[in-house]
């Protein structure tokens, strides 16, 4: 016989004999559950579920909830929560910024994509050397601070040294560079070596530029020396080796000093040109195939004037050295019109040059450039003097050494700058100097290479701050050029 699942209820087969016992005992069975199920309604105590009692103990306390407990919400906390505006918590962070938003300062800047890519497409300064952008003139003064620019003839402007000047340049030169320096003595051995480009390099002193000794090497450009005076006693004045060509205007070795030589030249090619040499073993001393050229140099107590060796050559004219010629090796020494010189040209007679000075005192008027006139020509070599317009001319295409001196009685206190203009238009300043009330006059003096074309014309101008008188007595206000290369 069957019985139910729960509570055992005997459950008769279709074939069983039903006995009134087995329907009892149902009975029975069921009153019982049915009364405890009664009962258990009736009673407070009530019964629950595994999963209900997991619910009701996650459940938050009666306390006040913290930042660690949960519990039920302050006043304060709700009326908090009930301030928020409906949907304030729904930003959203946006995928981009205007560059408005950023602040830039010194260290924080954007760039463009053009600056970036002109930046990226330099040279690498490791493998690319740099070189000049512009022609400029550098000025170097007694009172100038090697910590100025130097871009300024003031003594808050210049460089206090020459050597400072030429260390600041870049070795390629593709432009004129020139470093004005004023009057005044210099303790400065100067070294000019390895320069090298398209440019020209020249040193221009005013009156009484005295340094130690120059010491040039491995130049490929023009380098041009003027004015300046050499004062040591103990090694040789102007020595260059190797450079292509180097041009010495008015330079100046006096020191009594019998064992080394004013001018040495290894290799290459120099010019001399009114320069005074004195008191020295050798003048001018030419080696390892040097072109040595010199004109209108004077000097006395030398021992030897020109000593020319290992396939040198010394040629020249219109110069008065005192001491005697000597040459060795296969050198050669010349002096005279028919010499060989470093142009090949043959002869001085066929070297355009010039030089012209004024026939009287003149005026002029402050804060203005006023040309100055020249109207006396000292010597003119290809019709290069034209006094009429008071202005050089070049007759031929080539490199040009201009230089100027200028007298001015009275200047005063205030400033004067020489301008060298070609074709009526300035083509740069040769000097710009202060002078102050008590100076009674002042001595302005520059050079400059000028490349000019055949038939172009040099006139001289002045800027003074006051007005000024250019005296034409001699020595003082000259103007020369001279074909160099």
């Amino acid at each position: 016989m069957k019985t139910t699942g729960n509570l055992g209820l005997k459950k008769p087969d279709g074939t069983d004999i039903v006995d009134i016992t087995d329907l009892n005992g149902n009975m029975d069975i069921l009153d019982t559950a049915v009364k405890a199920a009664q009962d258990h309604a009736a009673d407070a105590v009530k019964h629950i579920t595994a999963a209900e009692r997991t619910a009701w103990n996650a459940k938050a306390s009666t306390s006040v909830a913290t930042t660690n407990a949960a519990g039920l919400m302050a006043a304060g906390d709700k009326s908090k929560l009930d301030s928020v505006a409906q949907g304030a918590n729904n930003y959203v962070h946006p995928s981009t910024h205007s560059p408005s938003v950023i602040v830039q300062d010194s260290s924080n800047r954007f760039v463009t994509d053009a600056e970036k890519t002109a930046w990226n497409g330099k040279a690498n300064l490791v493998t690319t050397p740099q070189q000049t952008t512009a022609d400029v003139t550098y000025f170097v003064r007694t009172d100038g601070n090697d910590n100025n620019t130097g871009l300024s003839n003031t003594a808050g402007g210049a460089f206090k040294t020459i050597t400072k000047a030429i260390n600041t340049l870049p070795k390629v030169i593709n432009h004129d560079v020139n470093i004005n320096v004023a009057a005044g003595n210099y303790a400065e051995t100067i070294v000019i070596k390895g320069f090298t480009g398209k440019g020209s390099f020249g040193i221009s002193g005013t009156a009484s530029v005295n340094i130690l000794n120059v010491l040039g090497s491995a130049n490929t450009i023009p380098v041009t020396l003027s004015t300046l005076t050499s004062t040591t006693n103990s090694s040789n004045c102007f020595e260059f080796s190797y450079c292509s060509w180097t041009y010495f205007n008015k330079c100046s070795a006096l020191a009594v000093d019998n064992s080394n030589s004013a001018f040495v030249i290894y290799g290459g090619t120099a010019v001399l040109a009114t320069c005074t040499i004195s008191n020295k073993w050798a003048a001018i001393l030419a080696r390892s195939g040097s072109n040595v050229y010199v004109i209108w140099c004077s000097g006395v107590s030398n021992s030897n004037a020109y000593y020319a060796m290992e396939s040198a050559k010394i040629g020249g004219d219109g110069n008065s050295l005192s001491g005697v010629s000597y040459t060795s090796n296969g050198a050669t020494i010349s002096m005279g019109p028919g010499v060989i010189n470093p142009w090949g040209d043959n002869t001085t007679l066929n070297r355009p040059m010039a030089e012209m000075k004024p026939l009287s005192d003149q005026l002029l008027s402050a804060g203005v450039w006023g040309k100055v006139t020249l109207n006396q020509s000292l010597y003119s070599i290809k019709n290069v003097a034209d006094i009429a317009n008071s202005r050089l001319i070049s007759p031929e295409t080539g490199v040009y050494l201009l230089n100027v001196r200028v007298a001015i009685s009275n200047s005063g206190a205030g400033r004067a700058a020489i301008g060298a203009f070609v074709n009526g238009n300035l083509n740069g300043l040769l000097i710009e100097q202060t002078s102050d009330a008590s100076q009674l006059g002042l001595s302005l003096g520059g050079s400059s290479l000028l490349r000019l074309s055949a038939g172009e014309y040099v006139e001289i101008f002045i800027n003074p701050t006051q007005n000024i008188s250019i005296s034409a007595h001699d020595p003082y206000t000259h103007v020369s050029l001279i074909r160099v290369a």
